[in-house]
């Protein structure tokens, strides 16, 4: 990336990664060679206590999320070669609290508060989602409605799937959300928790930009319920952007090279695509858990499109530092690739600007 003067790096910018399981040497017992110079020159925070990277990709998660985004460049003995996209810019790390307590919704708010805060992150990472299985698997009836409705226990609750679960109990949406990210949707103790998220999420909006993952199933056609999060709570839609996973076949982008399907591609933006962009999320490699130089290979899912967004918005910070956050997502829905599908809609932006998008694609690939 080039402006004409400076090649862009990140450098000057702090991505916060919300996640869980990392090897920055803060809990685990090695520093990866990903981030090791940015840890031994104080580039990498942390707020409370990191998982330690452990046994498969699923369990060093946070680790490869912040290298996408982020890592050092490196150039490795097995030729798993890889540079982040803002390979220059600081590190802020939470490890996600646990869904339903309060406790662990606790956390997640305090982390958002303190990368925003402490430590003026211009994006904060969200690769992770809420699944249906709290509700399917409450009780017998709310079982059948599941099976009624075709929702798998470890699928990720798309926004539409929780709206017809909030309507059908005649909840609001801080009880809804409740029900799945704190103890209790009855408990005054618990909505109060799901608004100091909200209210920490918007006061980080004034500094920084909020990214959220779809889910990985190919078969949804709307987004995730967490990343929907600007429908339910209309305040959160001032710097918001939904990530969705594609991948691209060809050295060019067109109708045919740009695919969404089983293994190569995650949900539709759907009701998300005002605030929704498209990124390859396959065939990424990652920093392992065995030891500094392994590498864990082939991954795949919308958890790895979203923080080379992430990271992108590092860069445009870096180069227009005048720049709001909303303004930073501004400019890139705006100069999204939207050529390889049909245009649906228009978001009007300032100066006359206007970009099309559609609920499959959003306004399409940064």
């Amino acid at each position: 990336h080039n402006n004409g003067v400076v090649w862009l790096s990140g450098s000057g910018e702090t991505v916060a990664i919300m996640d869980g399981g990392y090897n920055f040497g803060f809990s685990s017992s090695f520093t990866h060679e990903a981030f090791d110079y940015k840890k031994s020159n104080g580039n990498i925070s942390k707020y409370g206590t990191l998982t330690a990277a452990a046994t498969n990709s699923a369990g060093t998660h946070g680790a490869i999320v912040s290298a996408i985004a982020a890592a050092e460049f490196i150039v490795s003995t097995d030729d798993d070669d890889f540079i982040g996209v803002a390979w220059a810019a600081n590190i802020h790390a939470t490890q996600k609290g646990a869904h339903a307590s309060d406790d662990g919704l606790t956390h997640t708010t305090n982390g958002t508060i303190d990368a925003d805060n402490n430590h003026a992150a211009i994006v904060q990472n969200n690769s992770w989602g809420i699944l249906n299985d709290r509700y399917c698997e409450a009780n017998v009836a709310q079982f059948n409605r599941c099976v009624s409705n075709g929702w798998n226990d470890s699928q990720v609750l798309t926004y539409s799937d929780l709206k017809g679960i909030k309507d059908y109990h005649s909840l609001s949406w801080d009880q809804a959300y409740s029900f799945f990210l704190a103890s209790d949707y009855s408990s005054s103790t618990s909505i109060t928790k799901m608004q100091n998220y909200i209210t920490a999420l918007n006061n980080f909006q004034d500094t920084g930009v909020i990214v959220f993952a779809l889910s990985n199933t190919y078969t949804e056609n709307d987004g995730s319920a967490m990343s929907g999060l600007p429908l339910a709570y209309t305040q959160l839609a001032e710097a918001w952007l939904s990530v969705g996973w594609i991948e691209i076949q060809g050295s060019t982008i067109s109708a045919s090279s740009v695919k969404r399907g089983s293994g190569t591609g995650g949900g539709k933006c759907g009701l998300q695509a005002a605030f929704c962009v498209v990124a390859p999320g396959g065939n990424y490699n990652g920093p392992g858990w065995q030891s500094a130089d392994h590498y864990v290979t082939n991954l795949n899912g919308s958890s790895f499109a979203a923080p080379a967004v992430s990271g992108s918005i590092a860069l445009l910070a870096q180069a227009f530092p005048n720049h709001t956050p909303a303004q930073l997502v501004d400019r890139l829905l705006a100069s999204a690739n939207n050529s390889f599908f049909t245009i649906s809609a228009f978001t009007e932006f300032t100066n006359g600007v206007k970009h099309g998008y559609n609920t499959e694609f959003g306004h399409g690939i940064p």
